[in-house]
């Protein structure tokens, strides 16, 4: 999958806000997953109270990129 060709404009700025770095070219599954467990990470850095309300910024985007 191409991160770059695949995903919209809001989906870069989410995968940019959890520090992940996308470049226009294919990535493979395991690219993926390393994708995916550094957004997990970011979103289970926040706070308690913060955890959900960011769960569903990212949820549709995990949807995305996970298999």
């Amino acid at each position: 999958m191409n991160l770059y060709n695949g995903l919209n404009k809001e989906d870069m700025t989410l995968l940019q806000e959890a520090g992940v770095e996308i470049k226009n070219r294919e990535y493979d599954q395991e690219e993926l997953k390393k994708c995916e467990n550094q957004v997990v990470e970011y979103i289970m850095s926040h706070s308690m109270n913060e955890i959900s309300k960011v769960e569903s910024r990212y949820r549709n985007l995990l949807q995305k990129i996970t298999f």
